[in-house]
């Protein structure tokens, strides 16, 4: 899978029980869709296959190869899941899009007014969060359905309707 492109699918949040399995935050429905055997990447190098997913509660009790116990589990603790793009279903549809498309896409208000540059997405729930390097530094703006204006995903533009102050209120030196 090196050298591939790769999509982020979810994020481990913590282990669960002593045998391994990890709760995870899943971005989009590429998780629960995968088969047993699929390989996908957990942080910037591990490689293991799939064994198994099932629902829990918001998130997902997630099994993978090489990670049998609690210890192994714990040291993937924060880690992105990745797998291959041609895994990922693309959007049909042409105001659709794959949430990770936003990266380096210029975050504009309703108003027209440029506030910065999506720099990467944090799988969250209820929503994932768009991290944006504005020119007071870095905010992290959710990606709410009812925030969203329009997505010009080929043009580079992501339009939101954000409530006065929110970019300040989420910023940080980064």
């Amino acid at each position: 899978m090196k050298g591939d492109a790769r999509v982020v699918i979810g994020r481990i949040v913590r282990p669960h029980g002593i045998r391994g399995e990890l709760i995870v935050e899943a971005a989009g429905d590429t998780l629960a869709r995968l088969p047993a055997g699929t390989p996908l990447q957990v942080g910037s190098e591990r490689i293991d296959l799939l064994r198994q997913v099932r629902p829990h509660r918001e998130r997902w009790l997630v099994s993978l190869s090489g990670i049998e116990d609690r210890d192994a589990a714990e040291a993937v603790r924060g880690c992105e899941i990745l797998v291959g793009a041609e895994l990922v279903a693309r959007p049909t549809a042409g105001d659709e899009f794959l949430v990770d498309e936003l990266v380096g896409c210029v975050l504009v208000g309703r108003s027209g007014t440029e506030y910065g540059t999506v720099e990467a997405i944090v799988p969250g729930v209820p929503h994932d969060l768009l991290r944006v390097r504005t020119p007071a530094g870095e905010s992290l703006v959710p990606m709410a359905r009812d925030w969203l204006v329009e997505a010009r995903v080929a043009e580079g533009r992501l339009v939101l309707d954000l409530p006065d102050g929110l970019l300040e209120a989420t910023h940080s030196d980064g």
